[in-house]
């Protein structure tokens, strides 16, 4: 069914965007030394708070959601300082792709984290996953 959404359109270039964000943005992220994740999960969490998410209701939310979709926001977060996936050996010359709203763009992405999955690993020879 994924091959079917993807060549009728379904799959949106937006989500693919964003899954690869997602993606980069998690291997970056566990590169870091703990002080590094710290000031970037404060970032994360500034932004969520900023998009709407009472700061009262962030923490629970924080860790109930999916996994691409926070991610989606730690690439947010890198981009916040000028950090992008070039900064890692494994995406030289890399940027962000432009992405508005990562929580919408990775709802219902299952099928572009799996394609975009398989494009990293062609591409650049290593295996990064994220749930959805």
């Amino acid at each position: 069914m994924g091959f079917l959404n993807a060549l009728f359109g379904r799959t949106g270039p937006g989500k693919l965007a964003a899954a690869k964000n997602a993606l980069a943005a998690k291997h970056m992220f566990l590169s870091l030394s703990e002080e590094e994740q710290r000031i970037i999960c404060a970032k994360t969490a500034e932004l969520l708070v900023a998009g709407g998410i009472p700061l009262s209701q962030l923490q629970s939310y924080a860790e109930t959601m999916p996994e691409g979709a926070y991610y989606g926001m730690v690439a947010m977060a890198f981009s916040c300082y000028g950090m992008d996936p070039s900064m890692s050996n494994l995406f030289p010359g890399g940027r962000w792709n432009s992405v508005d709203n990562p929580l919408v763009a990775l709802t219902g992405a299952s099928d572009e984290i799996v394609l975009a999955i398989n494009e990293i690993k062609r591409k650049y020879g290593v295996t990064i996953t994220i749930s959805t």
